[in-house]
């Protein structure tokens, strides 16, 4: 089976498009307090929209992780330090203009720097394996990388049911990405087939579930059918990867690469110490929920760092060899 598809910019823009997802379910979550959800929410007519929204920004984070998986991540020093830099960069840029801005420096943020953000270490963490992970995946079967991802997927999963088990951002990343390694290797010809069809029936059955447990007052369905490590979620995103994958072609390439290749830095400060604080105001306020407010608040944070991160690129690339 010919599984070589070369890097295209309809898969730029989806990267685009979930970066803007995880903008927007971060700022959502925290402004209307979705990560928990108390039963006094239960009447609000507007919890529906926001619980529907919360679960397809849910998405962005594997769709970022599923590019990766699909095209493989290979190990080379001078990403790695490009990584790091970027991450220290604006862990940096976050203090200085929170101490500005605010008025409160603390330095000590600086120290370990990754570990304001649980994807940037768990991702670095996977590209430091990268060359080890695809060692093993080359030279065992397809049957017995399925059995790996199903009991990483029964592990991960696990942690919902028995919290103390603890899974760390890297397990659930790792999972993530050998779920999209095996689709990709053995399972390509199958999604490229019926990705139209699967697509809109996982998305039906996801808002379906959440409404359910809106309707019915069973709220606690939605860690499980939101976690980043339930089959579904990456079946969906994997159907959405090859509708992308099998549309035509997007025009406006260079505007397209431009602002895909920032995704990442987009992250990085809007969630960074000051980012949260700083682009509230571009959102809606708690009671006041508004879909296009907050997308197009999502869109104006995003070029704005966009535009920084031109500048910090010319600055650190002085500084990689």
């Amino acid at each position: 089976m010919n599984t070589s598809i070369k890097r295209n910019i309809n898969i730029e823009l989806l990267r685009i498009i979930s970066m803007l997802l995880i903008v927007i379910y971060h700022y959502q979550a925290r402004e209307f307090g979705l990560y928990v959800i108390g039963n006094d929410r239960l009447g609000d007519f507007q919890l529906l929209p926001e619980l529907i929204l919360h679960s397809l920004g849910k998405l962005g984070v594997p769709i970022f992780v599923f590019i990766s998986g699909f095209y493989g991540i290979k190990f080379k020093s001078k990403r790695l330090w490009e990584l790091i830099i970027m991450t220290f960069f604006y862990a940096l840029l976050s203090v200085l203009v929170y101490g500005i801005v605010y008025g409160s420096f603390n330095i000590k943020n600086l120290l370990v720097f990754t570990n304001h953000w649980w994807f940037i270490t768990a991702y670095i963490c996977l590209y430091l394996l990268s060359d080890g992970i695809n060692y093993i995946i080359e030279h065992i079967s397809k049957w017995q990388l399925l059995t790996i991802v199903i009991i990483f997927y029964f592990i991960s999963f696990g942690d919902l049911i028995v919290s103390s088990a603890n899974i760390g951002g890297l397990y659930l990343i790792l999972t993530m990405y050998l779920s999209a390694r095996w689709i990709k290797l053995y399972l390509a010809e199958t999604m490229q087939r019926y990705c139209w069809i699967l697509l809109p029936a996982f998305l039906f059955c996801r808002i379906g579930i959440i409404s359910y447990g809106y309707y019915f007052h069973h709220l606690g369905v939605l860690p499980y059918i939101n976690s980043y490590v339930n089959p579904l979620t990456m079946i969906t995103v994997a159907s959405l990867f090859y509708c992308f994958l099998r549309m035509k072609e997007c025009p406006y390439k260079r505007l397209i690469y431009i602002f895909s290749s920032s995704a990442l830095a987009v992250y990085l400060f809007s969630e960074g110490p000051c980012g949260q604080k700083l682009f509230a105001p571009l959102f809606p306020q708690y009671n006041n929920w508004n879909l296009m407010q907050l997308i197009s608040g999502a869109i104006i944070v995003y070029i704005i760092i966009t535009c920084i991160d031109k500048i910090r690129v010319r600055i650190t690339n002085k500084f990689i060899v």
